[in-house]
Order: structure tokens, then C-alpha cells, then sequence
């Protein structure tokens, strides 16, 4: 008689999530940091439209991810997307100011500090689509 492996269900916040919630550690600084520059700029005249656009999507960036954690720290069911969508909204200020930065030799040593940024929030965005532990843990 052949045996089934009892594998156990992946559910809880465990594993690759603890990674995830430093991510989200280091996004947060990330965008209080972007928050900061770009409102130097807006205050001195400095920045154009595009930095009005990357103020605005900071604070978006900022108020959905607070959403989001808090979500996620009562497994409610919407968490994921609610994540989903603070990643989308990350990712299109991140690939923003990775455009703008492009031209900019002054910005040159935050580019690969973007690329990170990026790269990161296409990773987390796949984990919450694909991750059986998500599908299990954010079920309330």
C-alpha cells in the first residue's frame, strides 16, 4: 500500500512573508525619502510637473501600503489585494523615477537604488498572485 505524504498546509504568517514585511520596511523608507525630495524641490520652485506627479504618488504609494500592512496584520481577506495594488502603485513611481532620472548624472548612484525598488515589487506582486500560503492565510 502506497503512503501519502501529509504535506501541511502552508497558512499563517510564516516564511517568505516575514521577507516580504522587510520589503515593505524598506519601501516605506523609501517613499518618506522620495516624500522628502520632492517636496524640497516643490518648496524651493525647483520641480516641475513631474515632480508634483512623484509627490503625489509618494503619498498614494505611502497611504495604500499603510493599508495594506494593516490588513495583512489581520489576515483579512482583501490584504492581497490591497498589496497588490500598493506594489502597482510603487512600480509606476519607481519606473517614473528611474525615466527621469535617466538623464540626470546627478541621479546616476540612485538608479541602481530604483532597479532594486523595482525589481522588488514585480518579485511581491508574482508571490501574492501565485502563493499558496497567501491564498490560505488572508481568508477572514
Amino acid at each position: 500500500m502506497i503512503k501519502k505524504e501529509n504535506k501541511p498546509k502552508l497558512e499563517g504568517i510564516d516564511g517568505w512573508l516575514y521577507l516580504y514585511f522587510l520589503f515593505l520596511v524598506y519601501l516605506v523608507f523609501s517613499l518618506f525619502g522620495i516624500l522628502v525630495g520632492t517636496y524640497d524641490s516643490l518648496v524651493s520652485g525647483s520641480g516641475g510637473i513631474e515632480t508634483v506627479f512623484f509627490f503625489l504618488t509618494a503619498i498614494v504609494s505611502i497611504i495604500v501600503t499603510a493599508v495594506s500592512l494593516d490588513l495583512i496584520f489581520y489576515k483579512k481577506k482583501s490584504a492581497k489585494l490591497w498589496s497588490i495594488v500598493s506594489l502597482v502603485v510603487c512600480f509606476i513611481l519607481f519606473v517614473g523615477l528611474l525615466i527621469s532620472s535617466l538623464g540626470n548624472e546627478e541621479l546616476n548612484y540612485e538608479i541602481q537604488f530604483i532597479l532594486i525598488l523595482i525589481v522588488g515589487s514585480l518579485v511581491w506582486i508574482f508571490y501574492f498572485l501565485q502563493s499558496e500560503r497567501v491564498k490560505n492565510t488572508f481568508i477572514k
